[in-house]
């Protein structure tokens, strides 16, 4: 069984721990998710979960390679815009 340390968790490594698991950018964006409320869109089986496993990615990988980096980076883009859109609709100071 985890310790619940550093290492455990892609997403905990992020919130928790300030890490960069993946890349310092998908860091950032995962934050970004998260100030905008949807932080529970992260967990296992959720569509951006999805998207690390669809790139071949466990919470305890990294991506092999730019590309892989890159299109995680951009799903993570597309919903962190859309969860600002969402915001600043609903009257967010953002």
């Amino acid at each position: 069984m985890a310790a619940g340390g550093p290492g455990d968790h892609w997403l905990t490594d992020i919130l928790n721990w300030d890490l960069d698991p993946v890349t310092h950018r998908v860091s950032v964006l995962v934050r970004e998710i998260v100030a905008y409320g949807g932080r529970r869109e992260l967990d296992d089986g959720t569509p951006l979960a999805r998207s690390f496993a669809r790139l071949g990615l466990t919470w305890r990988s990294r991506p092999d390679g730019e590309a892989q980096a890159a299109e995680l980076e951009r799903a993570l883009q597309a919903r962190r815009d859309a969860l600002r859109a969402e915001a600043v609709a609903n009257g967010w100071d953002v």
